[in-house]
């Protein structure tokens, strides 16, 4: 059986590029299940683009760096050192730019995210004037704030649990 021409298959210089997309299609892939998940709240999946933004941004360092992808195309490929990775550097800074353009609507709502997320550590002085008095209400009342560390604490063991 004759599988056709191979030799891509010889060509380091097309395996790398054939691996870089390979691993970035799986990283994508990997965010796209993670927003797909159920019982998200908005301010988990405002943490899952923003990291990734940041995983974009950290990949395209190492790139411009010759670092390689510390975990990515290094590891999965037996690509001569000699090979050059900042030819993927304006695929990482486009792709940067698409997710931040895609999903800039959240950035408008960081703030709130922030407040939503951590009230007892939120900065008094960058909330809205109409919540400035409560906060700092809830920020300073110590009952309240072990009450709540311990109601986290204890869905955070029973999550654990059911996920054994």
């Amino acid at each position: 059986m004759n599988c056709g021409n191979t030799n891509e298959m010889k060509d380091e210089s097309w395996l790398q590029d054939l691996t870089f997309a390979v691993d970035i299609t799986a990283q994508l892939n990997d965010l796209n299940l993670k927003l797909e998940g159920k019982n998200k709240l908005i301010t988990q999946l405002y943490d899952d683009v923003e990291c990734f933004i940041t995983k974009l941004r950290l990949w395209k360092s190492q790139v411009t760096n010759e670092n390689s992808f510390s975990y990515m195309l290094k590891n999965s490929t037996n690509t001569k050192p000699t090979l050059s990775f900042s030819k993927y550097d304006s695929h990482l800074e486009s792709l940067s730019k698409e997710f931040q353009k895609g999903f800039r609507d959240f950035s408008y709502f960081a703030q709130e995210f922030a407040l939503f997320t951590a009230p007892f550590t939120f900065d008094v002085m960058k909330a809205d004037e109409s919540l400035k008095m409560e906060l700092l209400k809830m920020q300073s009342d110590f009952l309240l704030r072990a009450s709540i560390l311990k109601w986290e604490y204890l869905i955070s063991f029973h999550t654990f649990r059911k996920a054994l």
